[in-house]
């Protein structure tokens, strides 16, 4: 038996890296009971950083762990000196200054929030696995089914479910938007997406 795993970091060519950011901080904040980043504006801005590099560097979930870890300054270096985003790599330059003590407090809200799924085995080998990652563009073109179970369970907390959940709406989401680019001399084939307490998922 496979397993084929998630990757909501996973670049798209054609996309904006800062609109893809926007969309997953959107998304994680949401299931986090967080509806306004103004309100957080700490959290939104170290998301901001933190996301641009896994996108751009198409990092798994695991690999998250080297950019709240004071003491992997060596990897996050390597992993933010290539940044195709200027403003965000001056960011990261000046987060990397920082004492310890500073350091942590800097991150400390976005770092217990990711810290959450770091420690979820069953997230970290799901969202972690290079090259094997839902075709949801296959699944929404072939009319394929999808079913995913996210009922909280011995394996898999509330919070989460909801997070993981609204990042898979999210990818779905986008791409539908795609589909609309690449069909637009015909109407794509209609795909139906449904949600039980939708409202846990999706911001409105």
């Amino acid at each position: 038996t496979s397993i084929i795993g998630f990757n909501p970091f996973q670049r798209a060519s054609d996309n904006s890296v800062s609109v893809q950011v926007d969309r997953r901080i959107s998304a994680t904040m949401h299931a986090w009971g967080v509806d306004n980043a103004d309100q957080t504006p700490t959290l939104e801005r170290t998301l901001r950083l933190i996301y641009t590099v896994m996108i751009e560097r198409n990092l798994g979930l695991p690999q998250v762990k080297h950019l709240i870890d004071f003491n992997a300054q060596a990897i996050r270096g390597h992993l933010v000196e290539q940044l195709q985003t200027g403003l965000i790599a001056s960011e990261w330059q000046e987060l990397q200054q920082l004492k310890a003590r500073e350091w942590r407090e800097e991150t400390l809200s976005a770092r217990n929030r990711l810290f959450r799924f770091l420690t979820s085995p069953a997230l970290t080998r799901f969202m972690g696995l290079p090259g094997r990652t839902l075709n949801l563009k296959q699944i929404m073109d072939e009319g394929k089914i999808l079913l995913v179970n996210l009922a909280p369970s011995d394996d898999l907390s509330e919070e989460n479910a909801r997070a993981f959940g609204a990042l898979l709406v999210n990818e779905f989401f986008e791409h539908a938007r795609r589909r609309q680019k690449v069909c637009f001399n015909r109407d794509p084939k209609p795909y139906y997406l449904y949600m039980d307490e939708f409202q846990n998922f999706v911001s409105l």
